[in-house]
Protein backbone atom coordinates (compact mmCIF):
# COMPACT_ATOMS: atom_id res chain seq x y z
CA UNK A 1 0.00 0.00 0.00
CA UNK A 2 3.16 2.27 1.17
CA UNK A 3 4.54 2.49 -2.30
CA UNK A 4 1.17 3.81 -4.19
CA UNK A 5 1.42 6.38 -1.93
CA UNK A 6 4.93 7.13 -3.34
CA UNK A 7 3.83 6.87 -6.72
CA UNK A 8 1.31 9.76 -6.39
CA UNK A 9 3.74 11.50 -4.57
CA UNK A 10 5.94 11.10 -7.15
CA UNK A 11 3.21 11.99 -9.99
CA UNK A 12 2.28 15.35 -7.64
CA UNK A 13 5.77 16.38 -7.73
CA UNK A 14 6.14 16.17 -11.94
CA UNK A 15 2.43 17.51 -12.39
CA UNK A 16 3.95 20.41 -13.62
CA UNK A 17 5.93 19.07 -16.40
CA UNK A 18 3.63 16.61 -16.83
CA UNK A 19 1.24 19.12 -17.79
CA UNK A 20 1.93 21.16 -20.33
CA UNK A 21 -1.33 22.48 -21.70
CA UNK A 22 -5.18 23.49 -21.08
CA UNK A 23 -7.60 20.59 -21.51
CA UNK A 24 -11.33 20.94 -21.68
CA UNK A 25 -10.86 24.77 -22.02
CA UNK A 26 -9.48 25.26 -18.49
CA UNK A 27 -5.78 26.80 -18.67
CA UNK A 28 -2.88 25.11 -18.02
CA UNK A 29 -2.55 26.05 -14.41
CA UNK A 30 -5.84 25.14 -13.58
CA UNK A 31 -5.49 21.79 -15.41
CA UNK A 32 -2.61 21.06 -12.61
CA UNK A 33 -4.41 22.19 -10.04
CA UNK A 34 -7.07 19.77 -11.01
CA UNK A 35 -4.89 16.96 -11.37
CA UNK A 36 -3.16 17.66 -8.28
CA UNK A 37 -6.56 17.71 -6.48
CA UNK A 38 -7.60 14.20 -8.01
CA UNK A 39 -4.26 12.93 -7.41
CA UNK A 40 -4.95 14.01 -3.71
CA UNK A 41 -8.26 12.39 -3.54
CA UNK A 42 -7.12 9.27 -4.84
CA UNK A 43 -4.50 9.54 -1.68
CA UNK A 44 -7.54 10.10 0.92
CA UNK A 45 -9.48 7.42 -0.59
CA UNK A 46 -6.68 4.81 -0.28
CA UNK A 47 -5.78 6.20 3.18
CA UNK A 48 -9.35 5.64 4.30
CA UNK A 49 -9.55 2.08 3.22
CA UNK A 50 -6.26 1.21 4.58
CA UNK A 51 -7.26 2.79 8.10
CA UNK A 52 -10.77 0.88 7.71
CA UNK A 53 -8.40 -2.58 7.09
CA UNK A 54 -6.43 -1.42 9.73
CA UNK A 55 -9.64 -0.94 12.25
CA UNK A 56 -10.78 -4.05 10.79
CA UNK A 57 -7.30 -6.03 11.99
CA UNK A 58 -7.29 -4.47 15.33
CA UNK A 59 -11.15 -5.32 16.28
CA UNK A 60 -10.19 -8.89 15.12
CA UNK A 61 -7.75 -9.38 17.03
CA UNK A 62 -9.76 -7.80 20.34
CA UNK A 63 -11.90 -10.45 19.43
CA UNK A 64 -8.98 -13.19 19.52
CA UNK A 65 -8.02 -11.97 22.87
CA UNK A 66 -11.04 -11.64 24.38
CA UNK A 67 -11.84 -15.17 23.38
CA UNK A 68 -8.64 -16.38 24.48
CA UNK A 69 -8.53 -14.98 27.90
CA UNK A 70 -12.53 -16.28 28.12
CA UNK A 71 -11.41 -19.71 27.18
CA UNK A 72 -8.11 -19.23 29.79
CA UNK A 73 -10.53 -18.26 32.53
CA UNK A 74 -12.77 -21.19 31.83
CA UNK A 75 -9.75 -23.65 32.19
CA UNK A 76 -8.31 -22.14 35.32
CA UNK A 77 -12.33 -22.22 36.88
CA UNK A 78 -12.62 -25.74 35.50
CA UNK A 79 -9.19 -26.99 36.93
CA UNK A 80 -10.05 -25.00 40.02
CA UNK A 81 -13.23 -26.54 40.55
CA UNK A 82 -11.96 -30.17 39.46
CA UNK A 83 -8.89 -29.45 42.34
CA UNK A 84 -11.39 -28.70 44.93
CA UNK A 85 -13.64 -31.42 43.92
CA UNK A 86 -10.92 -33.67 44.39
CA UNK A 87 -10.10 -32.45 48.15
CA UNK A 88 -13.59 -32.80 48.87
CA UNK A 89 -13.60 -36.50 47.91
CA UNK A 90 -10.17 -36.96 49.70
CA UNK A 91 -11.28 -35.32 52.94
CA UNK A 92 -14.58 -37.30 52.97
CA UNK A 93 -12.92 -40.49 52.51
CA UNK A 94 -9.75 -39.87 55.36
CA UNK A 95 -12.28 -39.83 57.65
CA UNK A 96 -14.35 -42.60 56.23
CA UNK A 97 -11.44 -44.87 56.00
CA UNK A 98 -10.37 -43.72 59.80
CA UNK A 99 -14.15 -45.18 60.49
CA UNK A 100 -13.89 -48.43 58.78
CA UNK A 101 -12.98 -50.68 61.66
CA UNK A 102 -14.50 -48.90 64.78
CA UNK A 103 -13.13 -51.33 66.77
CA UNK A 104 -9.68 -49.72 66.75
CA UNK A 105 -10.63 -46.32 67.71
CA UNK A 106 -9.08 -45.29 71.11
CA UNK A 107 -10.19 -42.12 72.49
CA UNK A 108 -7.22 -39.97 71.28
CA UNK A 109 -7.87 -41.16 67.64
CA UNK A 110 -12.07 -40.40 68.23
CA UNK A 111 -10.42 -36.89 69.21
CA UNK A 112 -8.57 -36.65 66.06
CA UNK A 113 -11.67 -38.07 63.97
CA UNK A 114 -13.99 -35.42 65.55
CA UNK A 115 -11.56 -32.55 64.50
CA UNK A 116 -11.05 -34.12 60.95
CA UNK A 117 -15.08 -33.61 60.86
CA UNK A 118 -14.99 -30.37 62.47
CA UNK A 119 -12.66 -29.07 59.53
CA UNK A 120 -14.21 -30.92 56.60
CA UNK A 121 -17.65 -29.28 58.01
CA UNK A 122 -15.90 -25.77 58.02
CA UNK A 123 -14.63 -26.43 54.57
CA UNK A 124 -17.32 -27.31 53.14
CA UNK A 125 -19.56 -24.75 54.49
CA UNK A 126 -16.98 -22.35 54.40
CA UNK A 127 -17.91 -21.26 57.69
CA UNK A 128 -17.13 -22.19 61.59
CA UNK A 129 -20.43 -20.59 62.81
CA UNK A 130 -22.15 -24.30 63.78
CA UNK A 131 -22.65 -26.62 65.93
CA UNK A 132 -22.97 -30.79 66.14
CA UNK A 133 -26.09 -32.26 68.15
CA UNK A 134 -26.99 -35.19 69.17
CA UNK A 135 -30.65 -36.23 70.10
CA UNK A 136 -32.61 -39.02 71.46
CA UNK A 137 -35.47 -39.54 69.57
CA UNK A 138 -37.71 -41.36 72.29
CA UNK A 139 -36.82 -38.82 74.94
CA UNK A 140 -36.54 -35.82 72.99
CA UNK A 141 -33.07 -35.01 75.15
CA UNK A 142 -29.99 -33.72 74.07
CA UNK A 143 -27.20 -36.24 74.35
CA UNK A 144 -24.74 -34.11 73.41
CA UNK A 145 -22.62 -31.31 71.35
CA UNK A 146 -19.84 -30.11 69.30
CA UNK A 147 -19.12 -26.70 68.43
CA UNK A 148 -17.86 -25.53 65.51
CA UNK A 149 -15.42 -23.47 67.00
CA UNK A 150 -17.17 -19.95 67.11
CA UNK A 151 -18.29 -19.65 70.65
CA UNK A 152 -20.62 -16.55 69.90
CA UNK A 153 -22.69 -18.68 67.86
CA UNK A 154 -22.46 -21.46 70.17
CA UNK A 155 -23.70 -19.25 73.21
CA UNK A 156 -26.47 -18.02 70.25
CA UNK A 157 -27.66 -21.66 69.70
CA UNK A 158 -27.96 -22.85 73.29
CA UNK A 159 -31.23 -22.60 74.02
CA UNK A 160 -32.62 -23.93 70.45
CA UNK A 161 -34.71 -26.94 70.92
CA UNK A 162 -34.79 -28.47 67.45
CA UNK A 163 -38.02 -29.60 65.75
CA UNK A 164 -37.82 -31.38 62.50
CA UNK A 165 -39.98 -33.95 60.83
CA UNK A 166 -38.84 -37.27 60.16
CA UNK A 167 -39.71 -36.58 56.47
CA UNK A 168 -37.38 -33.65 56.16
CA UNK A 169 -33.68 -33.41 56.15
CA UNK A 170 -33.04 -29.82 56.02
CA UNK A 171 -34.97 -26.91 57.80
CA UNK A 172 -35.05 -23.19 59.16
CA UNK A 173 -35.72 -22.81 62.50
CA UNK A 174 -35.75 -19.55 64.97
CA UNK A 175 -33.32 -17.89 62.14
CA UNK A 176 -30.78 -21.28 62.30
CA UNK A 177 -30.26 -23.12 59.65
CA UNK A 178 -30.74 -27.18 60.47
CA UNK A 179 -29.60 -30.32 58.13
CA UNK A 180 -30.30 -33.68 59.46
CA UNK A 181 -27.52 -37.06 59.29
CA UNK A 182 -28.63 -39.36 57.02
CA UNK A 183 -29.83 -42.29 59.07
CA UNK A 184 -30.08 -42.65 62.97
CA UNK A 185 -28.29 -45.10 64.93
CA UNK A 186 -29.70 -46.74 68.38
CA UNK A 187 -32.49 -43.87 67.86
CA UNK A 188 -29.95 -40.77 68.08
CA UNK A 189 -29.93 -38.39 64.97
CA UNK A 190 -26.75 -35.91 64.42
CA UNK A 191 -28.37 -32.45 63.75
CA UNK A 192 -25.84 -29.77 62.23
CA UNK A 193 -26.97 -26.56 62.96
CA UNK A 194 -25.96 -23.39 61.15
CA UNK A 195 -26.67 -19.71 61.18
CA UNK A 196 -29.84 -18.87 58.98
CA UNK A 197 -29.07 -15.89 57.92
CA UNK A 198 -29.93 -15.22 53.97
CA UNK A 199 -31.97 -17.55 51.51
CA UNK A 200 -29.30 -19.38 49.85
CA UNK A 201 -28.49 -23.46 51.60
CA UNK A 202 -24.50 -23.61 52.00
CA UNK A 203 -22.61 -25.28 49.11
CA UNK A 204 -22.50 -28.88 49.02
CA UNK A 205 -25.07 -29.99 51.34
CA UNK A 206 -24.99 -33.47 50.13
CA UNK A 207 -21.71 -34.03 51.67
CA UNK A 208 -22.45 -31.76 54.68
CA UNK A 209 -25.14 -34.39 55.58
CA UNK A 210 -22.45 -37.32 55.40
CA UNK A 211 -20.64 -35.61 57.39
CA UNK A 212 -23.03 -35.44 60.14
CA UNK A 213 -23.73 -39.16 59.52
CA UNK A 214 -20.24 -39.55 60.13
CA UNK A 215 -20.15 -37.95 63.53
CA UNK A 216 -23.18 -39.72 64.30
CA UNK A 217 -21.06 -43.15 63.77
CA UNK A 218 -18.09 -41.65 66.08
CA UNK A 219 -20.66 -40.45 68.55
CA UNK A 220 -21.93 -43.81 69.09
CA UNK A 221 -18.48 -45.70 69.52
CA UNK A 222 -18.79 -43.89 73.22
Amino acid sequence: MYWMYLIIFTVVVFVPDIVTSGVWGFSEEKTEEGAIFFLGMVAFYLFIIKDSQLNQNIKKRLDIQERYNSVSKDLTESYSYIGEANRKLEVLENISLRLIDPSKINRKEKKEIEEMIINAISFLAKTNRFLIRFKDHSTNQLLGQIDGGDKDFSAKAKDLFIVMRKSKSITRQDGFLIVRSAKNMKNITAFLVFDGKGERLPENIGMIQMLATQALILYNLG
